[in-house]
């Protein structure tokens, strides 16, 4: 269709069926979406999960959300919904996260306070990261994936 997006994929170390280390994955490539996101200055309201399993068949979900968003989090509840209408079983061999339908984020206004307060968090946590190095500051449900083995 010709539309921009913002996607991190990563090819799992193992394939993998386990439920945790999936989610892991899934926050993990929401906040380098969220974080590419919030660089560009751009919100985004639709997210995309992919999903690639051991015998190579790919497939993609996506949600569209009400209000816009650049926070990894936010990001990664929409992306496991949109994961949980595949109703995967198969093992899982590659993940894929992306946001499109951008619009800039200047001005945005934020009906949700929640939201609002997400954004907040995520932007502290990139300037942390920038000023004493990348991966400073993540979220715990993260370090599951890099036990697993992130590459």
């Amino acid at each position: 269709s010709g539309e921009i997006e913002l996607m991190s994929t990563t090819t799992l170390p193992a394939d993998t069926t386990d439920r945790g280390v999936i989610e892991s994955f899934i926050l993990l490539l929401s906040e380098k979406v969220g974080a590419r996101l919030r660089k560009a200055k751009l919100l985004g309201r639709t997210i995309t999960t992919t999903v690639r399993f051991n015998d190579f068949k790919t497939v993609s979900r996506s949600r569209t959300v009400d209000e816009p968003v650049d926070d990894g989090l936010a990001i990664s509840r929409t992306a496991l919904l949109a994961f949980d209408q595949l109703r995967a079983s198969r093992p899982i061999r590659l993940l894929g996260v992306a946001v499109s339908n951008l619009a800039p984020a200047d001005g945005a206004a934020f009906l949700f306070e929640s939201l609002e307060k997400g954004r907040k968090v995520a932007r502290a946590m990139d300037e942390i990261n920038a000023r004493f190095g990348k991966g400073k500051v993540r979220r715990a449900k993260v370090l599951e994936a890099e036990k697993f083995g992130v590459s």
